[in-house]
């Protein structure tokens, strides 16, 4: 379509200038009237409206979505830590003692443990 308006635009272009050209700057009509009513300027003023209209005009413009995923979360469930109090196996005037030790839990999570160490 834009290349047919083109080529059209600019045919008429070179027509109405080879025409003016041929008749000199009087025209052919050698008698008192030398021009029109002072409206010359309307038609190249449409056509060049036009041509800019058509070479401003922006393409369309098509924007394409990829696919959607949608994927749930991965549920992750911790088993509970269960820890067991034993009694201390020192006789009644004594007191056990334990050493804190770094030992690692089930998943390989640095954990601190008691250890038990002696009574005193």
């Amino acid at each position: 379509m834009k290349k047919i308006l083109l080529a059209l635009t600019v045919l008429a272009t070179v027509a109405t200038s080879t025409n003016a050209m041929a008749w000199g700057y009087r025209g052919g009509y050698r008698g008192g009237y030398h021009g029109g009513g002072g409206f010359g300027w309307v038609a190249p003023l449409a056509i060049g409206g036009v041509i800019g209209y058509e070479l401003a005009r922006p393409a369309p413009v098509v924007v394409e979505s990829g696919p959607v995923v949608v994927q749930q979360a991965p549920v992750v469930i911790q088993p509970q830590v269960t820890y067991i109090q034993q009694t201390a196996p020192c006789p009644q005037p004594y007191q056990p003692y334990y050493n804190l030790v770094w030992t690692h839990d089930a998943y390989g999570n640095q954990i601190q443990e008691q250890q038990f160490a002696g009574c005193r």
